[in-house]
């Protein structure tokens, strides 16, 4: 039997995410394949180790996308506040803690707080 996870009317399977994988390696265009390479391949035994609910590859796996996400957005800050959070780890790392894995990986792109729900200890937004 497949390991599934429900998405709408669909069932998203790990042979499906190798798929897209797959497919996603045949793009040629060097802006794309960088995308490709530094955020979305990462991104990919994170989720199947999510679905398998094996919590040492998740946070193996989770630190190996938080090293590929640095180094496509820059480091120690990234420029664009779009890598300031690695939003689909962000989430993953949410639906793993209320699952019951424990999460060892701990970055600033992933805050710790926010998964784990911990409202109270939302740092103050920097004024300037």
């Amino acid at each position: 039997m497949r390991n599934q996870l429900a998405f709408g009317h669909e069932d998203l399977a790990r042979e499906d995410l190798a798929e897209a994988v797959a497919l996603s390696a045949q793009v040629a265009d060097s802006s794309a394949a960088l995308y490709r390479n530094g955020l979305i391949l990462p991104q990919a035994p994170v989720v199947a180790a999510f679905l398998d609910r094996d919590a040492a590859a998740f946070n193996r796996e989770l630190a190996t996308a938080m090293n590929e996400h640095r180094e496509y957005w820059g480091s120690p800050a990234p420029k664009d506040a779009l890598g300031r959070v690695a939003w689909l780890e962000m989430g993953l790392c949410s639906l793993a803690h209320d699952a019951g894995m424990k999460i060892d990986v701990e970055c600033d792109y992933i805050p710790g707080w926010l998964f784990r729900k911990e409202w109270d200890e939302v740092p103050a937004t920097p004024k300037g």
